[in-house]
């Protein structure tokens, strides 16, 4: 990354050298360009960091970056580790590493995940993980499931919202 951003630093010198004539701007323009922080990797961030707010939103980047989308075990590993860097584990820390799992759309890892991570770690789902389940669920055409698991989270005391019944109806709709 740092090759790029030389890139687009000679390229805006270059524009400030042809703009201006004196050379005191030219080299304040030098020196300002020297002062510019380069910014910190999202992992070393995720590791120093101890907010559960900031760390939610960092998830959450991380799920929408396409890069590293696709890295399911990091996900994991860091899911499991978050007490190592004093972190609690919370529903709004699953529901971020579901996001990631479900940009994937691995059918198989979004169940264990589901499965084993409330039961290991003590998270209850609210009715916003749930939706994320559905909704993946109904991505990868497994409506059946959905159906039940809407019908299970009445039962554990969660009521469904327009959200949910929005998400199945379309998706038995269309099929």
């Amino acid at each position: 990354m740092l090759s790029l951003r030389d890139s687009r630093r000679s390229r805006n010198f270059a524009a400030a050298v042809a703009l201006t004539d004196s050379l005191a701007a030219v080299s304040n323009c030098i020196q300002n360009q020297k002062q510019k922080p380069l910014e910190e990797p999202a992992l070393l961030k995720l590791k120093a960091e101890r907010d559960p707010e900031k760390l939610f939103n960092l998830f959450k980047a991380n799920a929408e970056n396409k890069l590293v989308a696709g890295m399911i075990k990091h996900v994991t590993d860091t899911f499991h580790n978050m007490h190592l860097h004093g972190c609690k584990r919370t529903v709004k820390s699953f529901k971020a590493a579901l996001k990631v799992f479900t940009g994937t759309r691995d059918l198989a890892t979004i169940e264990t995940f589901v499965n084993e991570a409330p039961k290991k770690f003590d998270i209850e789902f609210d009715i916003f993980s749930v939706n994320t389940i559905v909704k993946a669920l109904r991505e990868r055409g497994v409506l059946d499931k959905s159906y039940l698991l809407m019908v299970e989270m009445e039962k554990s005391g969660v009521t469904p919202d327009v959200i949910t019944y929005t998400t199945l109806i379309s998706a038995f709709y269309k099929n």
